[in-house]
């Protein structure tokens, strides 16, 4: 039961924040040194403003912005950003300085591709002092029109995006994976209903490929029969899931994705020796299902489905099954959001 708790409390932790965020991009402390002066400082509040603008500005920008550890100071030249990436394995890292003067702020910003050893972008931006608010918008801003072009990332306003709730139809098959279940039972039939909800069909972007997050629910039962030399007797297995899938286009027709959820399942068994009467015993826990879903669109409404998944059952001695499913999935809901 404690084991069975624990695997329950660390999927509910992992599933809300489950998503593929694509290139992470890390922003180092950012140099500032005053009009006249050689020394240079590290400026915590211009990195913490130009990391704040970026969070705000990127959109539909398929990137992680993260900051580095506070174990790292100056990065003022490309050899400097270069030995960072190297000890902190960063494959990107923003860095750059600031000049104030007793008018203007001015500043530079560069991103520095630690694979390529080089800098794939430098942007400038100078503004008045009374701008301050204006000059980081730009600074950061340029630095996010030159990541959308280098990811191939399509700027939000030029987005078409849609809603969808699709419900699936499935028919399989499933066995038990552990030997001291499928000893005396066999799967023979899978039946599912389920009910999937695309929230937004355009919720990140690696390069110029969308990725599809989508929530569902699904209902199935499963009949096992026992096996020649076990005691006579039939499994009905009732599941309840819970889940979230990720799939992506692999072109017009074709989508694959996988899926992570928690489930319930609820077993009833029927049996009946030569000596007895036929007697009824039933069990259910929670588990988890890891599965890869294999997508073939017909039309715009009717896709024909292949699934593959593995389920893990915490009962006191843990239950894992694997179950193949082919199925349709229809579209019954869709709503279109016109590009700004």
């Amino acid at each position: 039961m404690k084991v069975c708790s624990r695997w329950i409390l660390l999927i509910v932790l992992i599933l809300p924040g489950i998503q593929i965020s694509g290139e992470e991009i890390y922003i180092a402390p950012l140099v500032s040194v005053d009009e006249g002066e050689e020394s240079y400082l590290i400026d915590e509040e211009f990195r913490e403003a130009i990391y704040e603008s970026i969070e705000e500005q990127k959109g539909f920008l398929g990137v992680t912005i993260l900051k580095t550890r506070g174990k790292i100071k100056t990065v003022r030249s490309s050899y400097d950003a270069l030995k960072v990436c190297r000890e902190e394995k960063i494959k990107y890292l923003i860095y750059g300085w600031v000049r104030v003067s007793e008018y203007t702020y001015e500043g530079e910003l560069r991103v520095f591709d630690g694979e390529g050893r080089k800098n794939i972008i430098s942007v400038y931006e100078k503004d008045g002092k009374k701008e301050y608010e204006k000059f980081i918008k730009r600074l950061s801003g340029k630095v996010l029109e030159n990541l959308q072009e280098i990811f191939y990332i399509p700027k939000e306003e030029n987005i078409e995006r849609e809603s969808k709730i699709n419900v699936a139809l499935d028919i399989g098959y499933w066995s038990f994976m552990n030997k001291a279940y499928g000893k005396y039972l066999v799967g023979i039939i899978d039946i599912g209903l389920g009910l999937e909800i695309i929230p937004n069909d355009k919720i990140i972007y690696i390069k110029k490929q969308p990725l599809y997050m989508a929530v569902g629910m699904y209902l199935d039962y499963r009949l096992g029969l026992s096996k020649k030399g076990a005691v006579k007797g039939y499994l009905n297995n009732l599941n309840g899931t819970g889940y979230v899938n990720t799939s992506v286009n692999l072109n017009e027709n074709h989508h694959l994705g996988g899926k992570i959820g928690i489930l319930y399942a609820l077993d009833i068994l029927r049996y009946q020796d030569k000596y007895s009467d036929a007697k009824t015993e039933s069990s259910g826990s929670f588990g988890m299902l890891l599965g890869v879903v294999y997508k073939y669109e017909v039309n715009e409404k009717i896709k024909i489905t292949f699934t593959n998944e593995i389920e893990i059952i915490f009962f006191k001695k843990v239950m894992s099954k694997y179950i193949g499913k082919v199925g349709l999935e229809f579209e019954v809901f869709k709503k279109e959001y016109k590009r700004k």
